[in-house]
């Protein structure tokens, strides 16, 4: 039997609870450092709850407030808490991410007012390079055009939505009624740059009565974003080559799925630019044979389309269904589709 006394037993437990209080810190260090790598990398749903668990351990730590309230609004979810864990993290620090985080937060939430001023104080702290490169000037122009959209708020009778995976969305479009069908856009219709990148390998609507096909590509260079592109069969069976309709509809910003109306001549596509609140935004523009040329594209307003991303409408050839698809109220990889009553006011 081994005895130790009571003064050498203190010794012994103060030693293992500091080896033990060592070894915890060692982890949370190991946690920090995975997490912060998995945030470096984008991929912020890993990162997520490493730091939820960070901040449970360190509630007080501006670092871990500021980086989970950016995971929670990079994967889309709780924007409205991000922002007390966003405010929080300011109060102790004057890092200017922090300020460009509340004004994506407000942007998201419909506070475009307040997400301008944060763009603002974030801009003056950075330098102009910074601010290119997170786009702050486009975001502050859509918060103005959010501004202004959201003045005209139609209602939206919604008669169907399905939460889904993003990979998956199309599948729940049931255009049976709608004279034609989404298909994965075909090998012939991707150029090399759409080749090289996984997110054009987007899906296309196939008109069953038309020898004409509209689409979103890269085309030669990202320079420009994506643009949307026709082709038309012609009376020997072969296609034209890809020929870009034009900068009323094609912007610096992306440009992708269109939908050519069963009428021929009305384009529904989704932008970044034109007057876009935030993402992608659903526009509208008829041809004109008259000027061969296409109108001004028009916004379809709030609440169809949001500062979040909102594409791929499709109307039946009467103007009563409609189907688009959102990533509002969602979060990671999933994605909503609608199907709605189409408002004719």
């Amino acid at each position: 039997m081994i005895v130790v006394g009571v003064k050498y037993g203190a010794l012994i437990l103060f030693f293992f609870l500091n080896l033990g209080l060592a070894l915890c810190q060692e982890s949370d260090k190991a946690i920090e450092t995975n997490a912060i790598n998995y945030f470096n990398q984008n991929k912020f749903t890993e990162a997520l709850p490493l730091f939820s668990q960070l901040l449970s351990l360190y509630p007080k730590d501006d670092r871990y407030n500021y980086y989970y309230a950016a995971c929670l609004i990079e994967t889309n979810q709780q924007i409205e808490k991000a922002i007390e864990y966003l405010k929080f993290a300011e109060s102790k620090n004057n890092a200017p991410i922090i300020k460009y985080y509340l004004g994506r937060a407000h942007h998201l939430s419909y506070k475009f007012t307040e997400a301008i001023e944060y763009y603002n104080a974030f801009l003056q702290l950075v330098s102009s390079k910074q601010a290119k490169d997170l786009m702050v000037q486009k975001f502050i122009e859509m918060c103005k055009n959010g501004q202004e959209l959201i003045q005209y708020i139609s209602d939206l009778t919604v008669v169907d939505n399905r939460r889904i995976k993003s990979e998956n969305y199309f599948y729940s479009y049931d255009l049976k009624e709608f004279d034609g069908k989404l298909v994965i856009k075909p090998k012939e219709l991707k150029s090399s740059v759409d080749k090289k990148d996984e997110a054009a390998n987007m899906v296309i609507f196939l008109p069953s009565n038309s020898n004409v096909i509209y689409y979103g590509s890269y085309g030669t260079s990202k320079a420009n974003g994506r643009d949307i592109y026709r082709i038309e069969r012609l009376p020997d069976g072969k296609w034209t080559k890809p020929e870009n309709i034009g900068n009323v509809i094609n912007t610096p910003y992306d440009e992708d799925f269109p939908f050519l109306h069963a009428d021929g001549k009305t384009l529904y596509f989704s932008s970044k630019g034109h007057n876009s609140m935030g993402g992608y935004d659903i526009f509208k523009s008829t041809f004109d044979s008259i000027n061969n040329s296409w109108t001004k594209p028009v916004n379809l307003d709030f609440p169809i389309n949001t500062p979040y991303d909102d594409y791929l409408y499709i109307v039946d050839k009467d103007e009563f269904y409609a189907f688009f698809t959102s990533n509002r109220e969602t979060r990671d990889n999933n994605i909503t589709v609608y199907k709605i009553v189409v408002d004719k006011n």
